[in-house]
């Protein structure tokens, strides 16, 4: 990460911050969950001076970020999604709703408090479907065995009816 307009000090004193928080593990565990599940979450738990979730995080009036969660596409469901044409979040959620379970709810967190991680991209009519969250990199892999079990299961089905011409 780059850090612009800060002194070599400022940059160790962010980079030892970053540090305390696993945010590099947190990230590549993100990524990975979002190609296996097709979809995960960073949750930044942060407070500014609207300290109201549902409102866009502002980065000017942050005043601390208290945690990083990883969470999984199951545990952050989309309660709206964005379908202006003219948005940059465009077919993305609005807000999410994160659903652990044994904990209560947290709804209407703002798009701008959670980092997404999208798994394998997908068509827009099966986007949709998905509430914004892409395909699990396995879902391909299961399709082809799938389709060659059922290749063996004919074939055993056919040398079966041929065994039964030749007596």
């Amino acid at each position: 990460i780059e850090f612009s307009g800060l002194d070599s000090e400022e940059k160790k004193s962010v980079k030892t911050y970053l540090d305390d928080f696993g945010l590099w593990p947190k990230i590549m565990k993100a990524w990975v969950w979002a190609r296996i599940y097709g979809g995960s979450g960073l949750y930044i738990a942060a407070y500014d001076k609207q300290n109201d979730e549902s409102k866009p995080l502002n980065l000017d009036t942050l005043q601390r970020v208290d945690a990083i969660q990883v969470l999984s596409k199951h545990e952050l469901i989309p309660e709206s999604i964005d379908m202006d044409l003219r948005s940059k979040n465009f077919r993305k959620p609005e807000f999410f709703e994160i659903k652990i379970p044994g904990l209560e709810p947290i709804k209407s967190i703002h798009h701008t408090r959670i980092i997404a991680f999208n798994g394998q991209e997908l068509p827009g009519s099966l986007d949709r479907s998905a509430l914004g969250w892409g395909d699990s990199i396995y879902s391909s892999i299961f399709a082809i065995l799938r389709d060659y079990s059922i290749a063996t299961g004919t074939i055993a089905h056919v040398m079966q009816d041929f065994r039964v011409f030749v007596f």
